[in-house]
């Protein structure tokens, strides 16, 4: 499903734009799980609702559970999909510099992506993982960079069930 963002989390000293945040995340997420499965697609999200995942609110563990992702689980379902990805940015910290010893003053980039991997029928939380990555400097370049080969490893596990 399409990410979510949560919160006011800090944007930094440059502020950001959301929908491209959005965008790039999610795109990196399909990247990511296309290596491992050719099925894999973003969920068009009509409201509606059915039987089926009545118990998907109590499936998920204590999470605050947005009406987005309720759409998209039904959606999914319609579209015979077995699991919903959902991942909620929680923090997406941008910072540039023109001074070279602001590289070394904190705070740096910084993202935080929560990621869930439900079961669709009958609905069950299969993982839950928060990945958190910090940039070493400031050095004016994009958030993304920190979603790297440890973000795909992090994504790969939680749906390959590895821990």
């Amino acid at each position: 499903m399409e990410p979510l963002v949560e919160g006011t989390a800090a944007p930094g000293n440059v502020g950001r734009n959301i929908p491209a945040v959005k965008q790039q995340v999610r795109e990196r997420i399909r990247t990511i799980i296309s290596e491992r499965s050719t099925v894999v697609d973003v969920v068009v999200t009509p409201h509606q609702r059915i039987p089926a995942l009545d118990s998907y609110p109590a499936a998920i563990g204590g999470a605050r559970l947005t009406a987005e992702e309720l759409d998209a689980a039904n959606a999914a379902l319609v579209a015979g999909a077995t699991h919903l990805l959902v991942a909620t940015v929680l923090e997406w910290t941008v910072m540039r510099t023109d001074d070279p010893l602001g590289a070394f003053v904190m705070p740096h980039d910084q993202v935080v992506i929560d990621l869930r991997l439900m079961r669709l029928q009958p609905p069950a939380l299969v993982g839950d993982v928060v990945f958190k990555k910090r940039a070493r400097l400031t050095l004016n370049q994009s958030p993304m960079k920190l979603l790297d080969g440890s973000f795909r490893d992090v994504v790969l596990q939680l749906v390959s069930g590895r821990k």
